[in-house]
């Protein structure tokens, strides 16, 4: 349990993380494997007990079993730091699923946590996606005001027949009407990234004043 110990802080900076799968394990690795650590690396990042079926397949080629045992003491080990409530709420954060491992811990806390950083990982990914929506919006308009500069430049060059102007002031016309269907676009966006960028502070000040996170 000493090596577990020693392992605590790099895996407690990593518990925000849900890891779905892992990468296979070598001849070498399993070999040398310390399953009490490996189980404990697994738990503390909230990985389904269903993982040392990976590792035994994994393994097989190399004659080695995992000690199921020592993987489980050492995974319950990890999941008693990564169930905590304030954990729940970093992993919410980030945007990690959870794998429903905290049966046997305090799930009703971690979830509570969870629910809460989830909520403001939301809001946040809606910011993000309503600002990006806010530079196309942007460069739709730069790009539309070079086609109407070339316009312009065309209308007024000598080499312009009558006939050409024309044609060039109808297109004008459309594409200057355009460009203003394109600036109330940009205000719309504008208007929703302010909503939103509202939102998450409202979110994020009241999560600061009632949650122990």
């Amino acid at each position: 349990m000493d090596s577990i110990i020693k392992l605590r802080p790099l895996a407690l900076a990593l518990s925000a993380l849900v890891v779905a799968g892992c990468s296979g394990m070598s001849v070498t690795e399993c070999q040398t494997a310390d399953w009490e650590t490996i189980g404990y690396e697994d738990g503390v990042v909230g990985r389904s007990g269903a993982a040392i079926g990976n590792y035994r397949r994994d393994c097989a080629d190399a004659g080695v079993v995992p000690d199921r045992l020592a993987y489980e003491n050492g995974r319950r080990a990890g999941l008693t730091e990564y169930c905590r409530p304030a954990n729940g709420y970093r992993v919410g954060l980030g945007g990690a699923d959870y794998a429903g491992v905290c049966g046997d811990f305090d799930e009703f806390g971690f979830l509570e946590g969870y629910r809460a950083g989830r909520v403001i990982f939301e809001l946040r990914r809606e910011v993000n996606r309503a600002s990006a929506q806010v530079d196309r919006a942007q460069a739709d308009i730069d790009a539309q005001r070079i086609v109407i500069a070339d316009i312009e430049k065309a209308l007024i060059a000598a080499e312009t027949t009558p006939e050409d102007r024309v044609v060039l002031l109808v297109d004008l016309k459309t594409e200057s009407e355009r460009l203003g269907e394109l600036n109330a676009e940009l205000i719309t966006a504008q208007r929703l990234l302010a909503e939103a960028e509202a939102t998450l502070r409202a979110e994020e000040r009241a999560t600061a004043q009632t949650s122990p996170w």
